[in-house]
């Protein structure tokens, strides 16, 4: 089973319904069942959303999911990122602001890079944090945008459980367009997801914050 998002609509592929859900739960103002066949319900979709005539989310049954996932790697140009959740020795949560939205740090892998050493680059480097160290692995993000020339991009984003000092500095990276990092204690961190993205949500929900 895979979770992708596109402007914050939900795609899921599955090889079944969730236990207790039925077809009829899906065809409805909010979701949409869709028993995959070709390539072009891939294309169709992502016209929807783009165009906004769009559900909640969208769910793709098929019963070769990885084939399914592959295609969408075929329509769309794939991209790897690597990034951290980073916690202080307070327990702090690294975040930045980007865009207008509070984020995680992340970024593309250069070629021939190795993924983790790219994470660490990627979160010192938006975020300028030094001493980093990756814990364990998270599990993997994905979501789709389109450039400017009207091409999907399909980005996948590989996530370390990372720590760093208490009293580490932070620098946002601006040339990035991240105007800032900061240390926010849990008590805050639902409050700043208020204006976040269903994937960074979604991690962090499935992560030890």
């Amino acid at each position: 089973m895979y979770k992708i998002y596109f402007n914050e609509v939900e795609i899921w592929l599955m090889a079944e319904l969730p236990a207790g859900k039925v077809g009829s739960d899906y065809i409805n103002t909010n979701h949409k069942l869709i028993a995959y066949v070709s390539e072009s319900q891939i294309e169709e979709t992502l016209v929807e959303i783009e165009e906004g005539m769009k559900f909640k989310s969208y769910t793709f049954i098929t019963s070769d999911v990885e084939k399914l996932r592959k295609d969408f790697e075929h329509i769309c140009k794939v991209i790897i990122a690597a990034g951290g959740v980073v916690f202080n020795e307070k327990g702090d949560l690294l975040m930045i602001y980007r865009r207008g939205k509070w984020d995680l740090p992340k970024g593309k892998v250069d070629k021939g890079e190795a993924i983790k050493d790219a994470a660490l680059r990627e979160v010192a480097e938006e975020a300028g944090v030094s001493n980093l160290e990756i814990v364990y692995d998270l599990p993997e993000t994905y979501h789709i945008y389109v450039e400017k020339e009207g091409e999907y991009i399909l980005k996948k984003t590989y996530w370390y459980n990372m720590t760093a000092k208490a009293n580490a500095k932070l620098k946002p990276q601006v040339e990035e367009n991240i105007t800032e990092a900061k240390w926010v204690d849990k008590s805050s961190i639902n409050k700043m997801l208020e204006n976040s993205y269903g994937n960074i949500i979604g991690l962090l929900n499935n992560s030890s914050c």
